[in-house]
């Protein structure tokens, strides 16, 4: 597996994450947040992850696929720090792709 296709596959599975939330105030903020997050620019891939630990732990909801989610950040962090500027446009091409099936509202 590639370090842009692992990097994919752990953002996906925080955004199923947050897509599962139960609907109401919380998940509309959050909505909000992340989309702010997504337009900042460069530091973005980073800050989405981190924004991401947070809702984690604030919402216990699915404990497995969060912690699963968790696990994996090491690896990403990695990953992000060291991709080149090409694999960074390709993840974040995926991750639009992503968002604009899981961040439909808001």
């Amino acid at each position: 597996i590639t370090p842009v296709r692992y990097c994919a596959e752990v953002m996906a599975t925080a955004l199923i994450f947050f897509r599962n939330m139960k609907e109401g105030e919380l998940k509309n903020s959050v909505t909000k947040i992340i989309k702010k997050i997504w337009q900042a620019g460069e530091t973005k891939l980073s800050s989405l992850a981190g924004f991401l630990v947070g809702l984690c732990v604030l919402d216990s909801s699915d404990r497995d696929l969060a912690e699963s989610f968790m696990a994996c950040l090491p690896l990403y962090d990695r990953y992000i720090e060291e991709m080149d500027e090409e694999n960074r446009s390709k993840l974040e091409e995926m991750l639009d792709d992503f968002f604009s099936h899981l961040l439909v509202k808001g």
